[in-house]
């Protein structure tokens, strides 16, 4: 079996996977409802702060592990190496890549258990083999009857700890045996030695010709390439290159991109120069575009050379071709109805009709959406034939109707469709649906023919830009390549006949000029670059792009085309550089992105937020056809949306497993999962204090849940105008008793916007806790034994009576009399405030004047300790003190009506 078919899309690899996938997914959704994380992502499989080196969860470990074991298994397969499985037995292939991924997943069970560093206990191994349902899916004659004490003694002969429990298992079959100690226990060990991509090719090499004996595994070695330039750049080189290796029929040993730096391990037959000349020779080809213009609802069609090519572009974001106008609704809408009714996929999915009227107001009407993402073939074939009338004007319909005199008309007739009366982008859409029923394939085919002529006309690539950016490419790896005049190396001035380029600093003579290049910088973009020109008669000055910049700028621009066709930015901004490792190896991705290159997923951290996006994100489940993946996401300016934008990102850190460092200008490693370079001072001390990020303000994977929980409950306090933002900054000072000074409801358990501003009161209470919280909470559990307030209660002064009460009775009287006087004169009158509001508990006076004393004292003494800590107890002081009492005792009092409900429960039941 070739290799491409080995990791094809139905090939044995994914198979094999499919239960996993299945099984984790199942755990993450369960975990999901209460707020968790997988555990497979949120613990460390290698590295971390204890060892000084970068943070790797452990799912991304494992996989690293079975990477390597993929590839000594592959080759020791088809080489007759593996006991007791053919070369050609392709069905027993997949129980066996069961029982190697198995081996994989449980060789760091402790870890996942969080259980200490050391070989997995018999008892570990037999909870994940619970959790991972192993049972249900291995097959039985692999391990010649499947029991977790075989898969102990397997996992036990992968590390060399783990050979004296080895010793005291069962015994297993000699494929479990060579699974388990040669190839899943070569693989951990070079994984686990190597803790860069340098030392990994390094490593490798060594164990090469070991392994070329053992496995049969070719004996070619690996070069490491590092190249530095921007995200799409390198997002085409790297898929250059994974197509290269499966040419050659080599599976890669490291492929990642991180932010702007792109290792790729390539062997001696892929010679950087050979990967350079691919690369030039696939961002120099023209991209086909269809572009829509909103003043005549027409399209034109820039690079379309066939009829397939035109309807793979129209499905990915033409829609509003099919629109009639607003007086024609009467006729087109019950047409249109009886249309989409005859428009059925394999499924029997129909296409959902659409009444309303689109942004343009009442000038057109949009009728017909797609409900489902697949397009359908009827529904693609009209928007084919629409624009194929849009390119050709009335002729062109003219034209359809002669070629078609007794299908379409004649059915339009049947139909009482009046085509004379209707406004021509009506009689477009009309003539369009009823062609997609009526028109054979091999008519249309003829009418594309006919309208071919004035289609747009093909548009060269830019060959001097795509040299450029080669030639810098070629010089980070040793190679002189062909080079314009403005791609010297290292030269940072002003061009004599130009300036210096807006983006880089290079010599440049290319003026910006808006609407005429393919790029998204604006003409008109603030330039601080030396020997920038400006002129006193105009609004801004000259801007230039050297050549490399200009073909960076057309790869920004194709994918920020497509970012705004998938629902993304509403037009260009300036992206935040978030730098996570993107990962290429496995064929069918490739595959699946070469096939239709418009469908590579670009992930936005916002994603995280919906069901679809986060279960997208979770390791098992992500794809390489998502390689630009966080690549647009815009630098946020208010302080809502920065600490939005920190929460999803961190958010996508933890579902993911993988680091995430979002940078303002330049890219560098950092050891931590999480670093948000934009975050706010104000952020910054917040969240130091709680103690979630370090010194350098980045953010270790264990705490990660913890960051997203203390954001979400910022952004909590900031949905409330004109409290949040005095709120959240006095968090520093006065921790959580702001928060409820902003938040706190009595009635905000019977809402889900109360229950998020509880939620968020509690995880700041917890997190950032005041000195007296104890003290509040014993005058909250005295108070709630002499005063009578109902759970339900909505009135906020009756919840906070008794501190405001004290606190006011201190301010007249703190002037008068001795200390123990002034206590029994407060409590005195804290006492009369209750029984005047009829509102005391008991009968027992003396117990009750009793409490009211212990209660005057705790509050007195909250009050000297801030006065000595702020030197003056100021309304605002007094406006958080009471706040968090009267959150106290709701509380206290919510608990002990809890609590004594279930007490009746126990004594009914």
């Amino acid at each position: 079996m070739k290799l491409t078919d080995f990791l094809s899309f139905d090939g044995p690899w994914v198979h094999a996977m499919k239960p996993i996938q299945q099984i984790l997914t199942a755990e993450a959704r369960m975990l999901h409802e209460i707020g968790e994380y997988s555990p497979w992502t949120t613990r460390l499989g290698k590295g971390g702060e204890r060892y000084n080196a970068p943070e790797i969860s452990l799912y991304r470990h494992v996989m690293d592990v079975l990477q390597v074991a993929t590839r000594l298994f592959y080759w020791s397969w088809v080489t007759g190496r593996l006991p007791n499985l053919d070369s050609e037995d392709d069905s027993r292939c997949v129980d066996v890549l069961h029982a190697l991924f198995t081996i994989a997943l449980t060789h760091d069970a402790n870890k996942l258990l969080d259980s200490g560093s050391h070989s997995p206990t018999l008892e570990e191994i037999d909870e994940v083999n619970r959790r991972l349902q192993i049972e249900a899916w291995m097959p039985d004659w692999v391990w010649e009857g499947y029991s977790a004490e075989k898969l102990h003694h397997a996992v036990s002969l992968v590390e060399n700890r783990g050979e004296g429990q080895a010793l005291l298992g069962p015994s297993l079959p000699p494929l479990i045996r060579y699974l388990a100690a040669k190839i899943v226990h070569d693989a951990d060990n070079l994984v686990s030695t190597a803790m860069s991509p340098a030392a990994l090719v390094q490593e490798y090499n060594i164990r090469l010709p070991k392994w070329t004996v053992r496995y049969g595994i070719s004996n070619t070695p690996f070069r490491l390439l590092t190249w530095h330039d921007e995200p799409p750049v390198l997002h085409t080189l790297q898929t250059v290159i994974l197509d290269m290796l499966y040419e050659i029929d080599q599976m890669p040993l490291v492929l990642t991109r991180e932010g702007t730096v792109l290792w790729a391990a390539v062997p001696e037959p892929v010679t950087p120069r050979f990967v350079l000349e691919r690369f030039q020779e696939t961002i120099g080809k023209p991209v086909s575009k269809v572009r829509f213009k909103n003043t005549t609802a027409s399209v034109v069609l820039d690079n379309i050379r066939s009829l397939e090519d035109l309807r793979d572009q129209l499905e990915l974001s033409l829609p509003q071709l099919l629109v009639v106008k607003v007086k024609d609704g009467g006729v087109a809408v019950p047409y249109a109805h009886y249309w989409a009714s005859k428009c059925t996929g394999a499924a029997g999915t129909p296409l959902r009709i659409w009444d309303g009227k689109t942004e343009r107001g009442n000038k057109q009407t949009s009728l017909v959406r797609l409900q489902s993402e697949t397009p359908l073939p009827t529904y693609s074939k009209a928007l084919v034939c629409a624009a194929l009338l849009s390119a050709g004007g009335n002729e062109a319909v003219q034209k359809a109707l002669e070629w078609n005199e007794s299908v379409v008309r004649e059915s339009l007739r049947e139909m009482d469709i009046p085509l004379e009366n209707l406004d021509p982008l009506t009689r477009r859409t009309v003539v369009a649906m009823q062609s997609a029923l009526s028109v054979p394939d091999d008519i249309l085919e003829a009418w594309a023919d006919y309208v071919y002529g004035q289609f747009s006309q093909e548009i060269a690539g830019d060959a001097i830009g795509t040299r450029a950016l080669t030639a810098h490419l070629g010089r980070q790896v040793g190679l002189d390549l062909d080079e314009t005049e403005q791609s010297n190396p290292g030269v940072f001035e002003a061009h004599p006949d130009g300036g210096a380029c807006l983006l880089c600093g290079a010599p440049a003579t290319r003026l910006i000029v808006g609407g005429t290049m393919d790029v998204l910088v604006k003409s008109s973009a603030f330039n601080t670059r030396p020997g920038h020109k400006t002129d006193p008669w105009r609004a801004q000055g000259e801007n230039y792009l050297c050549d490399a910049c200009v073909a960076r700028q057309r790869l920004w621009k194709t994918s920020a085309e497509q970012w705004r066709i998938r629902g993304g930015l509403g037009g260009p901004q300036i992206p935040l550089l978030v730098a996570t490792p993107i990962r290429s190896w496995l064929y069918q991705d490739y595959a699946k992105s070469a096939e239709k290159e418009e469908e590579s997923h670009l992930f936005s951290c916002v994603d995280v937020l919906n069901v679809d996006g986060w279960v997208r994100a979770l390791p098992w489940n992500s794809t390489t056809a998502e390689s630009l993946a966080l690549a647009w996401e815009p630098r946020q300016n208010g302080l809502e949306e920065i600490l939005g934008q920190m929460r999803n990102l961190a958010a996508y850190a933890a579902y993911s497993g993988e680091p995430v460092h979002a940078f303002i200008a330049s890219f560098r490693l950092c050891p931590e999962s999480f670093v948000y370079e934009p975050m706010p001072e104000l952020v910054k001390n917040l969240l130091r204090k709680a103690g979630v990020c370090n010194p350098h303000y980045g953010v270790y994977r264990k705490d990660l849940g913890l960051l997203i929980e203390v954001l979400d409950a910022f952004i909590t306090l900031l949905k409330r105008d004109g409290k949040g933002r005095e709120a959240l900054e006095a968090v520093e000072d006065f921790g959580w008793w702001s928060a409820a000074w902003c938040l706190f409801d009595p009635t905000w358990g019977s809402s889900a916007l109360g229950r998020e501003a509880q939620g968020a009161v509690s995880k700041l209470k917890e997190v950032y806790p005041m000195v007296n919280d104890e003290m509040i909470k014993a005058i909250a559990l005295d108070m709630a034994t002499i005063q009578s307030i109902k759970p339900n209660e909505a009135s906020g002064n009756k919840w906070s009576l008794a501190m405001r009460r004290v606190l006011e009775t201190y301010d007249r009287w703190s002037d008068f009399g001795d200390r123990q006087v002034l206590e029994r004169a407060i409590a005195d009158d804290l006492y009369k405030t209750l029984e005047r509001g009829n509102i005391l508990l008991g009968r027992d006076e003396a117990k009750t004047r009793e409490v009211c004393l212990r209660v005057t004292r705790r509050i007195l003494h909250i009050v000297k300790d801030m006065e000595s800590t702020y030197q003056a107890l100021t309304s605002t002081h007094r406006r958080f003190l009471v706040a968090a009492y009267e959150a106290t005792f709701w509380e206290v009092r919510h608990a002990i009506q809890e609590e004594r409900q279930k007490t009746k429960e126990v004594q009914t039941g």
